[in-house]
């Protein structure tokens, strides 16, 4: 919108012009003392014409280099023939580049990361990421950050460092590849609840898509990028040498998660299930628990650690607890717990609640006493 644009109007050589891919009076005037451009449009199905028109405004302009965002170059993508319908744009676009008056690179990323924005808002507040693959289908998928800062690498060279990448298409990849099972861990780290890679039909998870607002065509299209491409392993594959070697993609999928999962709604609220003490078990996430402060055994005052030991009629376990925590472990005390993880300390059982989880007053005083017979923290367990 022209209201995001004027962002961009405060950046250094920054210089605001209005025009319309539709409108190719507009583009030619918005081409006026312009040397070099980049060209990267959403797929529609306008494109074709929209991109077309782009470069032959840039042909007759004085712009002599354009770089041009393109789609995926493994074999059938990019093609007159090609499955999914935004690679025959594509190709009907790069044959029309290639005709032109122009200098020109096209760069070929495989697929985006930023695609995910649909597990963030979509799929994991139900738990889960859903795709039509293999969760164990591998990709070497890229952030579009990256493939930014190679179009403006390339945007700046002059001379013979330029010349060598003209009428050149360039794969543009991720550093390394992804699966949708470590995707779903990845996520499970980030949001402190266990997420789960789902494989769906092509079926479904274009009827999904369209219920996000896709257009049939497109939905249908990415959907066959996944069970055509990516989960057959023909998305998982390295730059191309040049790329590597001018601007190689660095950002990888964990910190992307890490960036962006925060973002995610919340799952809807459920009824907290809470277990017994003697139940828990090693490296068990979502913990519920009601319970009652036996003794503090270990004051750690550099860390702020205080090690509790809490518990209920089956047992008792050992709490990490830290800051007001602190504060809400009293001797006697009862206390409401959610959401908590059992970390392995040396092999023993830890109890853990973080920022995603509750520790908190029980609504009301707890009528048992710990079983301080059945200490499930001093049970020694052998780490493989």
């Amino acid at each position: 919108s022209a209201d995001k644009a004027k962002r961009l109007a405060s950046l250094a050589g920054v210089e605001l012009v209005k025009a319309d891919l539709s409108d190719k009076d507009a583009l030619s005037a918005a081409f006026e003392g312009v040397e070099v451009s980049f060209l990267g449009c959403s797929n529609s199905e306008s494109q074709v014409a929209q991109e077309k028109n782009f470069i032959d405004a840039a042909a007759s302009s004085s712009c002599k280099y354009l770089v041009k965002l393109g789609t995926c170059g493994a074999e059938g993508y990019t093609d007159a023939k090609s499955a999914i319908q935004y690679g025959r744009y594509h190709a009907e676009i790069e044959e029309h580049l290639a005709a032109s008056s122009l200098k020109w690179t096209v760069l070929r990323p495989n697929d985006f990361m930023q695609n995910h924005m649909g597990d963030i808002f979509g799929t994991l507040p139900m738990g889960i990421v859903a795709y039509p693959l293999k969760s164990s289908s591998a990709a070497t998928i890229v952030d579009t950050r990256d493939v930014g800062e190679l179009a403006a690498k390339l945007l700046q060279l002059r001379g013979e460092d330029l010349e060598k990448h003209w009428g050149k298409k360039y794969d543009v990849c991720g550093p390394r590849a992804v699966t949708t099972s470590s995707l779903a861990k990845l996520y499970s780290a980030v949001l402190g609840r266990p997420i789960k890679a789902v494989q769906v039909t092509a079926e479904e998870w274009a009827g999904n898509a369209e219920k996000a607002g896709f257009p049939a065509w497109l939905a249908k299209a990415v959907a066959i990028n996944f069970t055509d491409f990516w989960d057959k392993g023909n998305l998982n594959y390295e730059s191309s040498e040049a790329v590597l070697e001018l601007c190689p993609p660095r950002r990888g999928m964990k910190a992307w998660v890490e960036e962006h999962a925060c973002l995610s709604p919340p799952p809807p609220l459920t009824k907290p299930e809470f277990i017994d003490v003697a139940s828990i078990e090693p490296e068990q996430g979502g913990v519920n628990l009601k319970v009652k402060v036996l003794k503090k055994i270990t004051e750690d005052a550099t860390s702020a650690l205080v090690e509790v030991v809490i518990g209920d009629a089956s047992g008792v376990i050992t709490l990490r607890a830290r800051g007001d925590q602190v504060d809400r472990c009293a001797s006697g005390a009862s206390l409401r717990i959610q959401n908590a993880k059992c970390r392995m300390i040396k092999g023993h059982m830890r109890l853990d609640v973080d920022k995603w989880g509750v520790l908190k007053p029980a609504d009301e005083e707890l009528q048992f006493e710990p079983n301080a017979a059945n200490d499930v923290s001093s049970v020694e367990y052998e780490l493989s």
